[in-house]
Parts: structure tokens; sequence; C-alpha cells
């Protein structure tokens, strides 16, 4: 169902749709279907666009608002005192590259963990049924934003304001689970909660990841070709954004120095390297200082699970790496890079994730021969605090 609009969007919301499906996103008539009925615009009636002096308020009175709700691009809905965003409608894109990942079919139980504006979640109604769906958000204002909304459109699905990393215990099992929000790692209770061959489709670290539960408890399976990055779970032991002048500052403290030899730095950049360190270290930010004529790049890294930092300034022989904290992120980095590069520099399309009833996070590479050879045991992060696998 549908809500009325005072302008006539439904032009707007075609040529989306005729968008995502040239260029792959949408590729069934069912979620064809549910993007052409559901309106993005009730589920954004305030957008915060980017603007060279910070973010520009748009509403519904606002041209701009039309054409960036109906953009095929990532919209801001909420933002925190320090202006650092808290919610947002996800591209339309990732989002149906995500909903025709999941492989719902008709009668199938879904949960899905942040609800943010709730226009995800309508979808899911469209394609399953109100009654199929659960949305859990940790913020109980969007939860009533996103009733509303859904309401509006003749949608009332079980919606619950809680941490949606516990999953929703009441209401399970469930056959799918599909998060729109980054976690650092899967938890258990989402495993736990998923019937045998279930689907549990996860954004980590800058990709998302579709596991399928086996009959041992584990869930394995490929990451998608695109990439992704969500707004990260929020609970009290969250983490919060620290922001890229906070990192400087922070890599300037007194530390231990030690040298290192060279690395290129076009292996450093890669992105496929970044997506594995991400997945190595999902709490890591880091901030390159461009070189100046007395001083080549510097590299300032940041763990916000540790407190650990590093500040990696280029020398003519190598680098010299100040550090502090219980981790070596240099160290660590070194490590992970030399994994990869050993492993051929494998792609993103080639990697795919195992994780274990325990809670273990296997990286592994998948050749053509479809071997699953292991890459990276990823360190275990319980509360935020990261350990050894």
């Amino acid at each position: 169902m549908t809500t009325d609009s005072a302008s006539d969007d439904v032009p707007l919301r075609t040529a989306l749709v005729e968008h995502l499906e040239s260029v792959g996103a949408i590729r069934t008539p069912p979620w064809r279907a549910a993007f052409l009925d559901v309106p993005r615009h009730v589920f954004t009636p305030t957008v915060y666009q980017r603007t060279a002096t910070g973010r520009a308020l748009l509403t519904p009175g606002d041209r701009q608002w039309w054409a960036a709700v109906y953009s095929d691009d990532s919209v801001v809905t909420q933002l925190d005192p320090s202006g650092i965003a808290t919610s947002s409608s996800t591209q339309p894109r990732v989002m149906a590259t995500m909903l025709e990942a999941l492989d719902v079919s008709d009668g199938q139980q879904v949960l899905e963990i942040g609800t943010g504006t709730g226009y995800n979640a309508a979808l899911l109604c469209h394609r399953l049924g109100e009654a199929n769906v659960t949305s859990v958000d940790v913020d109980p204002v969007l939860v009533a934003q996103a009733e509303t909304a859904l309401a509006a459109c003749g949608y009332r699905p079980m919606l619950i304001a809680g941490d949606g990393r516990l999953g929703c215990p009441r209401r399970a099992p469930f056959q799918r689970i599909i998060a729109t929000c980054s976690v650092g790692r899967v938890p258990a209770a989402w495993l736990e909660q998923t019937t045998t061959g279930g689907v549990i489709l996860a954004n980590i670290g800058f990709g998302t990841v579709a596991l399928r539960l086996a009959d041992d408890g584990a869930a394995s399976g490929r990451f998608l070709r695109d990439g992704a990055a969500f707004i990260a779970a929020r609970a009290t032991s969250q983490f919060v954004t620290v922001a890229p002048g906070r990192i400087v500052e922070l890599c300037h403290g007194q530390g231990t120095l030690h040298r290192y030899p060279p690395v290129t730095e076009i292996l450093l950049d890669n992105a496929e390297f970044q997506f594995v360190l991400q997945l190595a270290l999902p709490h890591l930010a880091s901030v390159v200082i461009e070189a100046t004529e007395s001083c080549g790049p510097i590299r300032c890294l940041f763990d916000a699970a540790t407190g650990s930092w590093a500040r990696a300034e280029k020398k003519p022989n190598g680098f010299a790496v100040n550090h502090g904290g219980t981790m070596n992120l240099w160290d660590e980095t070194l490590r992970v890079l030399s994994v990869w590069a050993d492993a051929g520099r494998p792609p993103r399309e080639l990697l795919g994730l195992t994780v274990t009833h325990a809670g273990t996070h296997h990286l592994w590479v998948e050749e053509p021969d479809s071997d699953q050879k292991p890459l990276l045991a990823l360190r275990n992060c319980e509360n935020g605090i990261e350990t050894e696998s």
C-alpha cells in the first residue's frame, strides 16, 4: 500500500526503479514491485545534505529535497549534537542488492537489525507481509518515527526499541536476518535465532556478507561484490566516531619509536587491502597527512577498541613509527598486508567468511577450483574489546 502525496512522485519512483534495473540491483519482479509501490519520501521528511560548510537541512518545501530523496544516493536523516550522522536512508542500489541477496520466499520470518527510517522495513512488508517482519532499533525516537511512516503506508510490522545485536528472542526463530547497520563481528545471538539453512546478511567493515547457517551451527558465505559502509550499530558500549583532527592529535603523543623498512605505498592504499584490514581491525581509523618539502606522508592510525595509536612518518630508507597503547598498530597492519599479499592479493569477490557457533570468525579465499583456503583468523570483539581468536 502507498500514501497519497501532494507532489506526483510516481515518475520519480519509476525513474529510480528503471535505473536500479539497469545497474543490475533489481533482478526480480517482486522487488521491482516493492520499489515501485513504496514511496521513499514518506520515510525521509528531513534530509541533511552535505555542503562546503557543513550540512544543510532540506524539507519537502525544497526542490533539492525531492531530487535527493529519489536519487540513487544515501541520505542522512538524523544528526547527533556534534553533527555526526546517526541515521540515514541507505543508497537504493545497495538496498536492492541486499534484498535480492537475502533470497526470501513467501511466508518466511525476517528480522531486520536497524529500523532507521523504516523504508527498508516497508519494502520487506510489501514483499512478505507485515506479519512476517520484525525490526529492531536502539533509538526509540527513530522507532516511533518509523512506526508513523510505516502506518501512513498501511504497514504495521513488529517494531522494537532495543539493542539489535541481541536479536529478538521472543520472535525467533527467523529464516532471514538482515542488518542495515554495521557490526565489527556477527553477534552469536543472530546465529542462535536463525533456522538451519537460513541466511544472515551482515555489513562488516566495508563489505556485506551473506552467511548461510549449517547443521553444526556455523554460518558461512561470500562477500557481495559491491562494497557498502553503514552507520555502526549503536549501544551503550559502542565507540563514538573519532573525527580526523582528533585522530591526528591522539597520534602525536609520546610513545615507543621503531624503525621499519620501506613499504610500497600503492599496496597500503589499495582498496582491496583496506577492505581486508578493516575486517581484521574493525575499530581502526586512519588519516594520511600529505607530504611536505621536509617530510614525507605521515600515516596516523587509531584503534577505538583499545586506544592504541601509531604515527608512521615516511623516511628515505623506510618508516619511523611512534606508537602507543596495548597493540602495535603498524605491526598489525604489516602482518595483515603480508598475509593478503602472500595469498595473491585476492579481490573482495573471492573472499568469504565463516562464523562458528563459538563466535570465531575466519576469513577465507575461494579459488577457481572452489577450494576454500584460510586467510585470517579475525580477532573477536566482545562488547567492543578485541581479543585474539
